[in-house]
């Protein structure tokens, strides 16, 4: 395994080089966009709930679904409604 941080080959859960943690994948423009679309096509609570939320609330829908974007960039999580 090759360390992202540091480019050391290592076979152990954490870089002895610099002790960044393995198997964690590069954040690049496909990898947001992948989580994006998962982000917009993933529906917890049923399609017509959805529905209602951005057909009543859109402003708070678009607002709502870029702090989670933003969230998920920088590793903090998801907020459920």
């Amino acid at each position: 395994m090759i360390c992202i941080a540091c480019e050391n080959e290592h076979q152990e859960n954490f870089c002895p080089n610099c002790g960044e943690r393995a198997g964690i994948p590069k954040i690049t423009f496909k990898s947001m966009f992948v989580e994006a679309f998962k982000t917009v096509t993933n529906m917890d609570k049923g399609f017509l709930l959805n529905l209602k939320y951005l057909t009543l609330h859109p402003k708070l829908a678009v607002i709502l679904f870029t702090i989670q974007l933003f969230l998920i960039a920088i590793g903090i999580g998801v907020i459920r409604t």
